[in-house]
């Protein structure tokens, strides 16, 4: 019927890590995503040095 996989928003070097937080917080223009402890606003590089999967 022509279902496609919806879009993430996580991103991709953040796939399978348990760090990932992924909610947004604040009100209209000041919201913002969460996208983890260690890097609030996401890693820019390919390869994260605090990327860690489901033990």
């Amino acid at each position: 019927l022509g279902f496609s996989k919806p879009e993430t928003s996580r991103p991709e070097v953040c796939e399978g890590c348990i760090h990932y937080h992924g909610i947004a917080y604040g009100y209209g223009d000041q919201r913002s995503l969460l996208i983890c402890g260690f890097h609030p606003l996401g890693w820019l590089g390919e390869l994260c040095p605090d990327w860690c999967g489901e033990h």
